[in-house]
């Protein structure tokens, strides 16, 4: 059996201890907390992934940059040592 109320953020404590007084056996669970500790969680989860993902990102177009500029160099002077011949 399940019971819910709401309560206002400042009732909360005086509940609590109400309970605890006449139930000392029932656990009481302050589910707005809980979806606090939830939300952070995944606020701190999503900024963690989005800043690991601009991080590849930006390593992923420096490393082709460079691997092109060495193409770059390497198909310039074969074309270079062609004529040459």
């Amino acid at each position: 059996m399940r019971s819910e109320v709401a309560l206002t953020p400042n009732q909360v404590a005086v509940f609590e201890r109400a309970a605890y007084r006449r139930f000392p056996t029932v656990t009481v669970v302050d589910a707005a907390e809980v979806f606090n500790i939830i939300r952070e969680f995944v606020r701190f989860t999503s900024a963690f992934a989005i800043l690991a993902g601009v991080i590849i990102l930006a390593s992923t177009i420096a490393g082709t940059r460079l691997r092109r500029t060495c193409e770059a160099a390497v198909r310039t002077s074969w074309r270079y040592s062609l004529w040459n011949l």
